[in-house]
């Protein structure tokens, strides 16, 4: 199968893989499937590329289309806010390193959703929904127990495998590492 990611990131055009995010490319996979299942093995796709000043090196606008369906992407139009005003100073007071294979371990469909991680005591723990209890995996880290939604965490720790979290202290924001240093994410912790 021809990868979309080459597709929409030809030399030409400067475009930066590091901007397509992960439930975007979630998106290409799903229209790559849709292509090959064209009816009699049509795979027949058009691709326009519009709205690109000469000046800026990005596209605006992507628009696909097939028999019988079409998809359009835009970028969002609008000045926004320095994102580096709001991200929190990195501490390292409380840290927990995860695995996704640990955190793929609980039965989110039998938990809420918080996740409590207790670095002192090496567990992280989930209250069982519909039985008294709880669910633990043992975890590496420091400082004083929090929570997080573990669904985010497993956004964070699908593609790269293994997260550490960082934080101050209990009800700061905490960063989520990964081997790749221009990757920056944060989470807010919960109450537990």
């Amino acid at each position: 199968m021809r990868s979309l990611r080459n597709l929409l990131a030809p030399q030409s055009l400067h475009f930066r893989l590091g901007l397509i995010r992960e439930s975007q490319i979630d998106a290409l996979d799903i229209l790559a499937a849709a292509l090959e299942a064209q009816p009699n093995g049509q795979t027949a796709i058009r691709a326009e590329i519009t709205d690109q000043d000469k000046d800026k090196p990005y596209v605006k606008r992507l628009h696909f289309a097939g028999d019988g369906w079409e998809l359009t992407s835009k970028t969002i139009d609008g000045t926004y806010p320095d994102y580096t005003r709001v991200m929190p100073p990195l501490a390292d007071e409380i840290t927990a390193t995860l695995s996704y294979a640990a955190l793929n371990r609980f039965p989110t469909t039998a938990c809420d959703r918080a996740l409590k991680i207790d670095p002192e005591a090496g567990i992280m723990s989930m209250r069982m929904v519909d039985q008294e209890g709880d669910f633990t995996v043992p975890v590496q880290g420091k400082g004083k127990a929090f929570g997080v939604n573990i669904h985010y965490l497993k956004d964070f720790a699908r593609p790269a495998g293994i997260i550490r979290l960082q934080s101050g202290k209990p009800g700061d924001p905490l960063y989520c590492l990964t081997d790749d240093p221009n990757l920056q994410q944060v989470v807010m912790p919960m109450r537990i």
